[in-house]
């Protein structure tokens, strides 16, 4: 009786989840548009009503200039760059064209560290029991998109920093025109944009700035150490197992953390110029999915047995 109990609590949980899913895939497109929406309103906003009363407007004009079109530049990128599958690679891979940066050197080169020998030909390549597609290392199944995903932070997509810097210097250079919006002794608002859109822009950019500082400290914190947030959960786990065997579990993945950020940006020495970072292009990562840098002398994480890993099962 406790059995069947079970099974229907947990046939109940998966029901659950796949009504959030299919609701997921189908709101997707209004919360992009609704997104969309709040940001081209508060660029607006920016650009009328504050940005005429900044100093020095010789140079902090075109530096709006370029946080703005950041912004609204990744958004794009994230909402439309294929979150990369092991069947057909990481994305589109190197691409052509104006919105892409142009590389210190020909095509994608391995720089001079420890890289796992990775039979591309799928031979020894262990294959997802959901969607039967090829799964090699840091390659986890989503069911929302119903496909293996390499690394799988597709979901967290990496354009929180722009997100945050036009936050913040909203919230900083428009704090001066909150009181004339609030009309606090000043009977005029010489502005197209209403003073009402103007105060929910600073009250949504005042919060979503501190909340997304959060997130992104903790995304950096994490690529700095050379996990994913799926890694990072994991490797808890493999952590305390190690321990209790008197041993240290070593992510083999992780190379330092400067070295860490430069793979991940690509910025090491056969990829991009740091400056390549500072303007709204798109960049190609460094590996393609099946083989990835890891620390000098490992081919695996240290202090893991052989079947401790965990897979999407358990995870």
């Amino acid at each position: 009786m406790l059995r069947w109990c079970n099974l229907q609590v947990v046939k109940c949980f998966k029901c659950m989840e796949r009504a959030a899913d299919t609701f997921t895939g189908v709101a997707g497109p209004f919360f992009i548009g609704f997104a969309c929406l709040l940001m081209g309103t508060g660029v607006i906003a920016f650009f009328e009503v504050i940005a005429p009363g900044l100093p020095w407007p010789l140079i902090t004009i075109p530096l709006c200039l370029l946080i703005a079109s950041n912004l609204l530049a990744h958004y794009y990128y994230v909402c439309t760059t294929h979150p990369g599958n092991p069947n057909d690679g990481l994305g589109i891979g190197e691409g052509r064209g104006w919105s892409w940066a142009p590389k210190r050197r020909g095509g994608v080169q391995w720089s001079p560290v420890n890289l796992g020998e990775t039979s591309r030909d799928g031979a020894n390549i262990p294959r997802c029991n959901k969607c039967q597609g090829l799964k090699p290392e840091r390659t986890h199944h989503c069911r929302v998109c119903k496909s293996c995903v390499l690394k799988y932070d597709h979901h967290c997509p990496g354009y929180r920093l722009y997100f945050v810097v036009a936050t913040f210097c909203f919230v900083i250079a428009g704090y001066s025109k909150v009181w004339p919006a609030l009309d606090f002794g000043i009977h005029s608002w010489p502005y197209r944009t209403p003073e009402m859109v103007y105060l929910i822009i600073y009250i949504l950019c005042l919060a979503l700035g501190l909340a997304v500082s959060v997130m992104l400290l903790w995304n950096i914190y994490q690529i700095g150490k050379g996990v994913t947030t799926v890694e990072g959960y994991d490797h808890g786990i493999y952590s305390d197992r190690a321990k209790s065997r008197g041993e240290a579990f070593v992510n083999s993945y992780d190379l330092g953390f400067v070295k860490n950020l430069a793979y991940f940006f690509n910025v090491i020495p056969s990829g991009y110029p740091l400056w390549v970072l500072l303007l709204p292009l798109r960049t190609a990562p460094y590996t393609d999915g099946f083989v990835w840098a890891r620390r000098h002398g490992y081919t695996k994480h240290g202090g893991l047995r052989e079947g401790e890993e965990m897979t999407d099962d358990e995870d």
